[in-house]
């Protein structure tokens, strides 16, 4: 993830419990400037672009505008996901079993029919 996300104009990952804080640690990005951002519930809503979306299931939360860019996906594990608008490409697996993502993009070959409503 870290090495990746220079490629994608956006990443999401879900605001599962304190995600946004292990993200920052894990990439060293301390910038003093997110003291401001961070919510109550220790919660970040964007770091450059990667945005933190408030659902484990975050491909029910990409906007019909931003299937059309290049953009990277990460959904809980349990997430059912909708074959015809996103291509599976990666899983990330850690000890905790019960913490496992998969890794999508936009399926682009099929041509993405996603219905959003903003």
């Amino acid at each position: 993830m870290k090495k990746n996300k220079d490629n994608y104009d956006k990443v999401f990952l879900p605001t599962y419990g304190t995600m946004s804080m292990y993200y920052l640690y894990f990439t060293n990005d301390f910038d003093p400037s997110y003291i401001g951002q961070i919510k109550y519930d220790v919660r970040l809503d964007q770091s450059h672009n990667v945005y933190f979306v408030d659902s484990g299931c975050t491909s029910d939360k990409i906007s019909p505008n931003d299937m059309k860019k290049n953009i990277l996906i990460i959904n809980k594990n349990n997430c059912s996901t909708d074959a015809v608008n996103f291509k599976q490409i990666d899983d990330i697996w850690g000890a905790n079993k019960l913490l496992d993502f998969k890794v999508l993009i936009p399926n682009k070959d099929l041509g993405a029919t996603k219905k959003v409503t903003e």
